[in-house]
């Protein structure tokens, strides 16, 4: 099992450098979880790039119906305590903690490509299983 962020999933839907090996998730015979912010996350970075006309908005909302069937959402409210002190702690966004909560919750390996991220992560000796994408 793994947790994609936000990060990883709009790769799926956008081209963006690293696509290609986001993309390769999706062929792995692996549970794909994410917290359900995810939804917003991905709709938001979509909407932008629907405004920088880049994509057409039956795009973003294709690509964020997509994402639900190709995720199982876990709900925020079982995590959203630990995240809290995870940022704290770490010093990254809550939005991005919930995912490293979600990891340690659910017991899945984080998978991203925000190196921020990743550097926060290692800085603050997370003993997860942290999966930085192109690395």
């Amino acid at each position: 099992m793994i947790v994609v962020d936000a990060c990883v999933a709009v790769k799926w839907f956008l081209p963006e450098p690293l696509s290609d090996l986001a993309e390769s998730i999706l062929l792995e015979d692996e549970v794909r979880i994410a917290p359900e912010h995810i939804l917003v996350e991905v709709g938001n970075t979509l909407l932008k790039a629907h405004r920088a006309r880049a994509i057409t908005l039956d795009h973003a909302r294709d690509a964020v119906a997509a994402l639900g069937r190709l995720i199982q959402l876990r709900p925020v409210r079982e995590i959203a305590d630990p995240a809290l002190q995870l940022a704290n702690a770490v010093g990254c966004t809550n939005y991005d903690a919930l995912y490293v909560a979600a990891s340690e919750r659910w017991g899945a390996a984080l998978v991203t490509a925000d190196a921020k991220l990743a550097r926060q992560l290692c800085a603050a000796g997370w003993s997860g299983d942290l999966r930085l994408l192109g690395s």
